[in-house]
């Protein structure tokens, strides 16, 4: 039967090479355009203030609860 032969010879591939066809199957495979698109917007954010972000980061922490220590 077709099936089997196919299991056969996808046996016979690497690790890799099976999960690139199990990605293939479920339509996670990123085709040339979504690459594309995430090469664009890696730097897009040309206005991003860093420091802010941190400041923003540090005082949103301090106005937490205190969290209990883990007993380990």
């Amino acid at each position: 039967m077709a099936i089997e032969k196919l299991f056969d010879e996808i046996k016979k591939l690497s690790l890799w090479e099976r999960k690139k066809i199990l990605e293939m199957l479920e339509g996670q495979v990123n085709t040339g355009k979504d690459i594309k698109e995430f090469i664009e917007a890696a730097g897009s954010w040309t206005d991003f203030d860093e420091e802010s972000f941190i400041k923003d980061v540090y005082s949103y922490r301090q106005k937490l609860p205190e969290r209990e220590e883990a007993n380990w």
